[in-house]
């Protein structure tokens, strides 16, 4: 059996890096998480380190400005991973990973190091504008650092985080999709890869002790996800039953009002522009020097756009907690349904679809259109839903149905159990 390569995680309290731990765990990596002095009092960011600890990463002591503290770390694991921030908006540290280079080089042990990439592939983005490019350039800096020093490598090409981009259906400094209007960026045609944080995550670890990404760049394009900003907005109008209000934003309009914001907002900004103006992302076709992540490990079941978008449905939808996974949600709106809202709320239950294809009970069947992949323990659903609609998607492992009783469902067991009610 060939062992799995020990993992250092550098920024692993933040954003991606936390998520980067919980994958690594759950993927049987040795995990260490490099703690910095830095962390000071920060009271959120210690809690999250000693939940590390509890879920079994081990906490080695580190520090940017102790050269050797960093080599001390380096040599514990084979490989490292870092995630410190490359958003102006938050903090923009992405040349200090020189200094972790200079502590890799001196270690002489690490197989692999994936450098704080994650987002629009740098090399790519030779003639990109002012003031944005600074950061393509900085990762540039650091490329050629760890090619120098003849580190092996591997550069993870996220694209556009999904939390960023569809929540606010790639509008610019929006997260929370309205259900009211949207302003498209030009005409909203042009391609976009959006990608779960998670996904993310889950297809970093498994690419460092694959051999077909070793000195390549890992490019995440499920195709699935491939969407327009147009294509998004439909998306989220077919699932909350009602058209936006649409307005439009030209390039020039655009660029003209980016000039009025600060700095750090400008360089925001001019990614939003060579992404969804220009297509940047999906407008080439990957080479002999990039792999294709959901081609490579085909047995991720990576979160498509619809599915992503239903956490940010609320009363007559879900109250979404962590870990909801949805496949797919085709419902009326109140609006359509007849006698709304003098129909009784839903109880929501789940069970395998083997258990659902052995129900002899046909009104148990009866619901909407709903199919889900993964709920929490103890996660609970109060759904107002049209009870109208006579169709219904099986998953290919789990299984909701709905009865009519007008209460609220505890999920009380991950997946095989009825729940109960209360």
């Amino acid at each position: 059996m060939v062992m799995k390569s020990k993992v250092l995680i550098v920024g692993g309290t933040g954003y991606l890096g936390k998520r980067l731990v919980k994958a690594s765990l759950a993927q049987g990596h040795v995990t260490y998480v490099l703690q910095r002095p830095e962390v000071g009092v920060d009271i959120e960011k210690v809690q999250t380190l000693l939940s590390f600890k509890e879920q079994g990463a081990l906490l080695v002591h580190g520090s940017f400005d102790d050269h050797q503290s960093l080599v001390n770390a380096v040599k514990l694991v084979d490989v490292v991973i870092c995630t410190i921030s490359g958003v102006h908006i938050r903090s923009h540290q992405i040349l200090l990973q020189l200094k972790l280079v200079e502590a890799i080089k001196q270690a002489g042990n690490i197989k692999r190091f994936l450098p704080s990439e994650f987002g629009t592939d740098p090399a790519r983005m030779e003639n990109a504008m002012e003031p944005g490019r600074v950061t393509f350039d900085d990762k540039m800096v650091v490329r050629k650092a760890i090619e120098d020093a003849g580190i092996p490598f591997t550069y993870v090409s996220a694209n556009c985080f999904a939390g960023y981009f569809l929540g606010g259906l790639c509008q610019p400094g929006r997260i929370i999709p309205s259900r009211d209007s949207v302003v498209l960026l030009g005409d909203a045609n042009q391609k976009v890869i959006y990608v779960d944080e998670d996904d993310i995550a889950t297809y970093t670890i498994k690419t460092i002790d694959d051999p077909r990404t070793l000195n390549k760049t890992l490019y995440l394009r499920p195709s699935e996800n491939i969407l327009s900003q147009r294509e998004v907005v439909e998306i989220w109008e077919n699932l909350i039953g009602k058209v936006l209000d649409k307005s439009t934003i030209s390039r020039e309009e655009f660029l003209a009002t980016m000039k009025e914001k600060n700095y750090a907002e400008q360089v925001g900004l001019t990614h939003y522009y060579h992404v969804c103006y220009e297509g940047c992302l999906a407008n080439f076709q990957i080479g002999e020097e990039g792999e294709e992540a959901s081609r490579l490990y085909p047995e991720v079941n990576y979160t498509m756009v619809d599915k992503y978008l239903t956490r940010y449905l609320t009363g007559i939808g879900v109250l979404v907690t962590e870990n909801l996974r949805i496949l797919a949600v085709h419902q009326q709106s109140p609006a359509n349904c007849k006698n709304w809202p003098g129909r009784p709320p839903l109880l929501v239950c789940y069970e395998t679809q083997a258990n659902y294809q052995e129900s002899e009970d046909e009104e148990e069947r009866i619901g909407f259109s709903l199919t889900l992949g993964v709920i929490s323990q103890k996660a609970v659903f109060d759904l107002f839903v049209c009870r109208s609609v006579p169709t219904f998607d099986v998953a290919s492992e789990i299984v909701i149905w709905v009865v009519a009783v007008g209460c609220v469902c505890h999920c009380r067991t991950h997946r095989k159990n009825r729940c109960s009610t209360q």
